[in-house]
This record gives C-alpha cells, structure tokens and sequence, in this order.
C-alpha cells in the first residue's frame, strides 16, 4: 500500500526553475496586456480622426452654386434618358454623400426632383428642365446655406444674393443645358 500525503521529492533547482517560468509567464502576460491596452488605444484614436474628418466632411458649407452644378448633371442625364443616382452625383462633384443626400431631399421638397421607384438614392427631375428656373435653384440653395445659423447675415451678403437672383431672373434650368 502506498504512503498518502507525501510528494515526490523534488530538488530545489526544479522548484527555482519553476518559479522562473511561472513570473515569466506573468511578466508576459502584463507585458502582452501593456501591448493589448496600446493597440486599444491606438485603434480609439484612429476611429475618432475618422468620426472627426467624416463630420467636417459632412457639414461642409453647400455653396450655391453647388445646387446649381447638382441640377445641370441631373439635367443632362433627364436629357438623355437617364435617372440619376446619389452615387454618381458623389463621383461627379467629389462631394461627401450625406451632403449630396441633403441637397437631392431639398430639391425633391421643392417639388425640383422626384425620387424613382421609392429608392432614396435614385432622382430625376420633376419636371422639364424649361420649367425650373435659376431662382428656384438659388432659392433652395441659400435654404441650405442658411440652415442651422443664427441671424440674418449681413447687409453685403443680401446684396450679393439679390445681384444673384438678378442674374438668373430670366434662365431656366434648359438655358443652362444649353450653354454647357
């Protein structure tokens, strides 16, 4: 019958090297920890520079001209034929998608745009190109500019928008096809 309670015996240099790789195993481990915590970190940085560049990308200032731009492309593809797609309105005017989308949902509210077929991301225009005129266009356009900021702006900025609306009193949305 075998003796109970008693261990093997086991030197003391075999104990010592366990020891060791017991606190290196631990020194690994923290250090892997240390690593781990670093790359969190890290990764959390990138992704708020994104989030960040993403917003300043998104809440860009809509220049009217932009809308007018928009509306010429949108124009053209009616001409030929074809429906436009936010897609190809973003590779067109290298414009962030959420302010093409912003752009496309005002011209739809104004009765500018239609969307095809219940897809949001698919428009074409509302009615002929002869009926829509550049002060329409401006119009949506200085909505956009002036949403979410305070006041009414300067004297000089009324002045500015009114020599535009001046200009473009007399063209249609045809006349700028025509030109282009």
């Amino acid at each position: 019958m075998a003796k109970r309670g008693k261990r093997p015996a086991v030197k003391k240099s075999q104990r010592a090297a366990a020891k060791k790789v017991t606190r290196d195993k631990s020194s690994l481990t923290a250090a892997y920890l240390q690593i781990l915590q670093s790359v969190r970190i890290r990764a959390r940085q990138e992704a708020e520079k994104r989030e960040l560049e993403g917003e300043l990308k998104t809440e860009s200032l809509i220049d009217p001209g932009t809308v007018v731009s928009v509306m010429e492309m949108i124009g053209q593809q009616f001409v030929e034929g074809r429906p436009t797609t936010l897609v190809r309105v973003c590779e067109k005017t290298q414009l962030p998608e959420q302010t093409v989308s912003r752009i496309l949902t005002s011209l739809v509210h104004e009765h500018l745009l239609h969307r095809l077929d219940g897809s949001s991301n698919t428009v074409t225009l509302a009615k002929p190109p002869n009926q829509i005129t550049g002060a329409e266009l401006l119009e949506v356009a200085f909505r956009l500019v002036d949403s979410g900021q305070a006041g009414e702006g300067s004297r000089l900025l009324h002045r500015l928008r009114q020599a535009q609306r001046d200009m473009v009193a007399t063209t249609s949305l045809a006349g700028l096809l025509e030109e282009a």
